[in-house]
């Protein structure tokens, strides 16, 4: 999404501020992800922001934490 932002809508983006979490799965997030309830899962909320200071991209996702891994990589230019 932080691509098509910045090339094809041409949002200026300044910054990007990405936060994972061991959480516990509530009753919602343990029927959606098909784990039992408080099941260890990751929660990532991502938020750009333009140079106005403005989030223009929100996400949060919540992953099964006996099927993923998070790694982050990120390009210096």
């Amino acid at each position: 999404m932080t691509k098509v932002l910045r090339d094809a809508v041409g949002v200026r983006i300044s910054r990007i501020t990405d936060t994972v979490e061991a959480r516990l799965a509530d009753p919602e997030t343990a029927r959606l992800l098909d784990v039992p309830l408080l099941s260890p899962i990751l929660h990532y909320t991502g938020i750009t922001y333009d140079e106005s200071g403005r989030a223009v991209d929100v996400a949060r996702i919540r992953y099964r934490g006996d099927r993923f891994s998070f790694t982050v990589t990120l390009d210096a230019h």
